[in-house]
């Protein structure tokens, strides 16, 4: 356009102050309409008069438009065309409260095609009439549908629904509007034909994307300001752009929220400017014949029906009773989801074959001000009227029926005419009142109902009333009324906070729907799922989200499958990894903010700040946090609890008050901004910290929540270590683990200093010790954690806790089998310890030393060292060296040296020394150290042959670990289990245990006395005829002992591998030589009871080649050296044996 056309002065907009060029009709810069108030008679003038059109005074433009304050009438009236009727009042009611909020919101932008050509060939004056035009024309069709027109475009508009109120279907309304829009446009196109004009045929370019946006605060000028979040309307104007003349496209997004509501054509991927990956595009075709998201459900097929039975049965009851001329009337009443929709369902299909009309209309979400929606919807059913029938034909459709009915068509059919807006439908424009005019309407349907069911039974369904419109809604009245007598069965659903306008009666029963019990919750789940069987983190997963909604549990499961996180394996479906959060269904979430923008805003606010501070909350804190007079608090509470989004639990004022729904508590949350959040987290740490004060070691975790969510970093620290530190004490590791690692994270956020290096040296001290008990010691983050403990020891020179370091890094090394590193790391903790004089310090390192030489087969060395930590242990029986170090040092070293006992050949000792450890455990109660010195006990037994003690102490030992998440020590009793089963008989099922307790220790980066563990499992493929299994088996066991230089059941390993040659039919020489090679490796660790198998095996051998006086004597030896456990397994085999070469 050229500047010819905008030549003359500017125009100044009285709200933003831009400058326009004349000629135009709305502000560039905001969109204001623009008009010239005649200072003489205030006549306001289109923008491009010179002289009043009234009063013909010259018009001015003042320099600056004369501020004023609008009076609310006036704020109405300036706002009201852009919002949905009653949305105006609620927001500028509520303007000085209202601030920002995240909301999911569809956004449609609108456009017409060829604007600016337009205005070049007719004008500017006559184009931006039509303009005028058509702006009334989109933001009418936009607020049918209670979107809001956010922005003028310019030659279009950009509006949202379900902002800055929520919307439950706002999709849907989005394409609704859309299509409404392009259908009025080519009204809008005819009525120009009409008038001669030659104008090009106008149409718009629609684009619509559902994410969401940020709803800012009101602005002074009354506007109401949105701030996107993300690409969430710039999508939609891409959107938009694509789209040809007369059409919408929609994303990827959206056509998932309205599929099978609306016809599509998939257009295909494209490149969207700003988008790294191509975006799917949909173009809108037509609505379907599907209304409601039941409609859908019922297309593609329902899940199964459940826990409704006994509601099904009272309407079945009802029905017959209509059916005997004593009409009934049923409130089937629920919240959103529960199942109404379904029971009504489950009931048209139980009368199907009954002789009976059903009826059925449906209040729409959008239709509260569309007069009789659901009646004309239920007169369409009756009449057979279908969609988009001529005026003739629904006449002689209606006429027909009612000479059926017998009934006087004077009287009633120029009212039903009127309902379906047919013309010339006979009615007096003149003499009639719209109150009359009503009544006859309400008199007309009913005379029809009454006269129907003369024949046979009417059921009249009406869903949704919650939704209903007035006129309707008195029509159902007078129906309900007058129904008692005739064959009538009326059922209407709706939600709780709907109140009707009728009173009871006698024949009007209600039936509440109460959400589904855990059981039938998992039936459902089944049925969607497909499986036999759902594993329990999968079960208990959906369970807690949706609380036996069916609504929330379709779409849950809905959500998991679409994100691909499922996957079925022998009939059990279960999580295909683990989920730390999944995000609210938009359909849900939709559901319940539009519920929660319902309320009042003072209400709304309270619920938004108690979602804050958790899923419950006390009346003294929300009372401290909201700041509110006691009485106005009150209020607002009672708006809480009559909505049922909250219920109150105790007396006031000691009660709490509890969200209905962890879902309600999660979207409220979900809808605060960020840096309101933080606030908030704040100042309920605050009130925690002052209502609390006398026992705030009870709300660490809250606190340690709270300020971690706000910007105070240093209380959230604080209270992260103390919720840590806490958690440790009663063993609570995986919790322990959280608050330490969260902590962790907070760190980075500060700048490198020195206090920063100690704060974080202290977390990662206190983070070892759960990580050990729920990943193993060998864990790479255990390493990772003390490693970095380490260094930081060094970077601020502090070796006092340098000693407690160590011992973490230590045991890492020791549980992966690097023993030469841990015992390095033994003999440098035993130089520090005795450096310290601390008694403590030493005995931990006196008992690391033991633990490692007992791996090294150093047997009488592991004994001194134990005795020395006995001694130093006697007073040193502190608790707290145990929450330090997950073990008490006395335990461990009574456990260790029982073991050592054994081996040295003093069975007895062992057994009742570790009984002594075990007790010493059982008394310290430290789950961990009990684990340990369990595992260990029953160590002892195995290695006395003992199976049936075995047998009880490996079964408590996993019960313990699993309950305990100790993984360590579960796979240890595995392994003594599987051993034991082996042993009694069972030997495919011990062999597997046996190789899954080393699989586990695998996995988890352990190597777990491997000469011991893998002589377990080789012995047990000899008894099973599997040799090379074995020998396998022994050689990958000997070549790790060598690299890591463990030694403890070295001996048995050859003695085993000379058993599996002989099985196998070797040369004996051979044989001879590894049971030789046992006896020589445990008479070098002076290992008694090792010596004693390979002599008895070496005895046999000599027996099977008559050197019977060889045998006898080597047996003999080392049989005569033992002075107990004479009815032990081993030594009552040697005794026999003798015998035998005695004879």
């Amino acid at each position: 356009m050229s500047r010819a056309i905008w030549r003359a002065f500017i125009l100044k907009c009285p709200r933003c102050q831009f400058e326009n060029p004349e000629g135009i009709k709305f502000c560039g810069e905001c969109g204001t309409k623009l008009e010239r108030v005649c200072t003489h008679c205030h006549f306001s003038n289109p923008p491009q008069f010179k002289f009043c059109g009234d009063c013909g005074h010259k018009l001015t433009i003042p320099a600056e438009p004369s501020p004023r304050e609008l009076s609310f009438d006036e704020k109405i009236s300036k706002i009201q065309r852009y919002l949905p009727k009653g949305l105006t009042e609620k927001i500028l009611s509520q303007k000085n409260k209202i601030e920002g909020e995240r909301k999911q919101v569809t956004v449609l932008f609108c456009d017409m095609e060829g604007f600016t050509p337009l205005v070049e060939k007719i004008g500017p004056d006559e184009a931006y009439d039509i303009m005028d035009q058509v702006y009334e024309l989109l933001i009418h069709k936009v607020n049918d549908y209670e979107g809001t027109v956010n922005e003028m475009t310019g030659d279009g508009i950009m509006a949202l629904f379900g902002a800055p109120i929520a919307l439950e279907d706002a999709p849907q309304r989005a394409i609704r509007s859309a299509h409404g829009i392009h259908q009025e446009m080519t009204k809008f196109n005819q009525r120009l034909r009409e008038q001669k004009k030659k104008i090009p045929t106008l149409k718009m370019r629609i684009g619509i994307h559902s994410g969401p946006v940020v709803v800012g605060t009101l602005g002074n000028d009354l506007r109401v300001e949105f701030k996107a979040v993300g690409d969430t309307v710039n999508l939609a104007s891409r959107m938009e752009g694509m789209a040809e003349p007369g059409t919408s496209n929609v994303t990827e997004e959206t056509f998932k929220l309205t599929e099978d509501l609306f016809r599509f054509e998939s257009l295909g991927e494209k490149k969207v400017k700003g988008k790294e990956k191509s975006v799917k595009v949909y173009r809108v075709i037509a609505p379907s014949n599907m209304r409601t998201r039941f409609d859908v459900s019922a297309e593609r097929g329902l899940t199964k029906f459940v826990g409704r039975s006994r509601e099904l049965d009272l309407l079945l009851d009802g029905f017959e009773r209509s059916k005997s001329g004593r009409g009934q009337v049923f409130s089937i009443i629920a919240e959103a989801g529960v199942g109404k929709s379904r029971l009504l369902y489950e009931f048209r299909k139980a009368i199907a074959s009954e002789d009976a009309t059903f009826l059925e209309g449906l209040c729409l979400s959008y239709g509260r001000n569309m007069a009789y929606r659901p009646v004309i919807d239920i007169l369409r059913a009756n009449f057979n009227i279908k969609e988009g029938e001529g005026d003739n034909k629904i006449k002689e459709k209606i006429e027909r029926d009612l000479k059926v009915l017998g009934l006087d068509e004077s009287s009633i059919r120029p009212y039903l005419l009127e309902l379906f807006s047919v013309k010339d439908r006979g009615i007096s424009e003149t003499l009639m009142s719209p109150e009359m005019r009503k009544d006859l309407i309400i008199e007309a349907i009913k005379r029809i109902t009454l006269a129907g069911a003369e024949t046979r039974t009417i059921v009249i369904a009406v869903e949704d009333l919650h939704w209903i419109d007035e006129s309707s809604e008195e029509l159902f009245k007078d129906i309900l009324d007058s129904i008692s007598g005739a064959r009538v069965f009326l059922i209407m659903t709706y939600r709780p906070e709907f109140v009707p306008i009728w009173s009871g009666k006698s024949y009007h029963n209600q039936v509440n729907l109460n959400r589904l019990s855990n059981r039938e919750s998992l039936a459902m789940v089944f049925d969607l799922l497909g499986a036999e069987e759902v594993s329990e983190d999968l079960e208990e997963l959906i369970l807690n989200k949706a609380e036996g909604i069916p609504f929330f549990i379709e779409e849950f499961v809905k959500s998991i499958r679409d994100l691909g996180l499922l996957k079925k394996t022998n009939g059990t479906c279960r999580l295909a990894k683990d989920l730390q959060e999944l995000t609210v269904p938009v359909n849900v979430q939709d559901m319940i903010m539009a519920r929660i923008d319902s309320l009042h805003e003072s209400a709304k606010e309270l619920l938004r700040t108690g979602s804050v501070i958790g899923r419950e909350f006390s009346h003294e804190l929300i009372r401290a946090v909201a700041g509110l007079p006691e009485q106005e608090l009150l209020t607002h509470l009672s708006v809480l609890k009559d909505s049922e989004l909250v219920y109150e639990r105790g007396i006031y004022p000691d009660s709490s008050y509890v969200f209905q729904h962890a879902l309600t508590q999660e979207v409220g949350y979900g809808s605060l901004l960020s840096n309101k959040k933080n606030e908030l987290h704040a100042s309920i740490g605050q009130a925690f910290e002052e209502i609390h004060r006398d026992r705030i070691e009870e709300f660490y975790e809250m606190l340690a929540h709270h300020y971690s969510k706000s910007d105070d970093t240093e209380k959230a620290l604080e209270y992260l270590f103390k919720a840590g530190e806490k958690a440790k004490r009663t063993y609570a590791n995986d919790a322990a683990i959280a608050f330490l690692t969260q902590g962790l994270e907070l760190l980075k956020s500060l700048p490198e200093t020195h206090e920063r290096a100690k704060q974080e040296l202290d977390f990662q001290i206190a983070l070892g010790v759960p990580l050990i008990a729920i990943k193993g010691n060998g864990a790479q983050e255990v390493e990772t954690t003390y490693a970095r403990a380490r260094d930081l020891c060094e970077q601020i020179a502090d070796d006092s806790q340098l000693f407690q370091v160590l011992v973490g890094l230590r045991r890492v090394f020791f549980a992966r089998g690097e023993l030469l590193r841990a015992h390095e790391l033994g003999e440098h903790l035993h130089r520090l310890s005795r450096g310290m004089e601390n008694s403590a310090h030493l005995s931990r390192a006196l008992m690391l030393l033991a633990e490692t030489l007992y791996c090294l087969g150093k047997f009488a060395r592991v004994r001194e060292q134990c005795q020395q930590v006995i001694r130093l242990c006697d007073t040193e029986r502190r608790q707290s060296q145990v929450r330090l170090y997950g073990t008490d040092a006395l335990c461990a070293c009574r456990i260790i040296e029982a073991c050592a006992l054994w081996y040295l050949g003093y069975p007895d000792q062992a057994v009742k020394k570790s009984n002594d450890g075990l007790a010493r455990a059982q008394e310290l109660s430290h789950p961990f150290n009990l684990a340990h010195s369990i595992s260990f006990n029953a160590t002892v037994h195995q290695l006395r042959r003992d199976v049936q003690a075995v047998l009880e102490k490996a079964e408590a030992l996993i019960q313990f670990a699993t309950e305990q998440r100790f993984p360590l020590w579960k796979a240890w009793g595995m392994l003594l289990q599987g051993w034991a089963l082996v042993e009694q008989g069972n030997r495919n099922e011990g062999i597997a245990q046996l190789r899954q307790a080393l699989e586990d220790y695998s996995s988890m980066e352990l190597l777990f006395f491997p000469t011991y563990s893998f002589a377990l499992l080789a012995e047990a493929y000899g008894k099973m005829g599997h040799v090379k299994d074995g020998l396998i088996v022994l050689g990958e066991a000997l070549e790790k002992a060598h690299k890591g230089g463990e030694r403890l059941h070295e001996a048995e390993l050859y003695r085993i591998k000379g058993e599996l040659l002989l099985i196998r039919g070797g040369a004996e020489s051979k044989c001879e030589a590894c049971f030789h090679q046992a006896i020589g490796v445990a008479r070098d660790q002076n290992a008694k009871a090792l010596e004693l198998r390979a002599a008895m095996s070496l005895s046999r051998l000599y027996q099977k080649q008559g050197r019977k006086e060889d045998a006898r004597t080597l047996l003999e030896d080392i049989y005569g050296w033992f002075t107990e456990g004479f009815e032990t397994a081993d030594l009552k085999e040697a005794r026999a044996l003798f015998e035998e070469l005695s004879d």
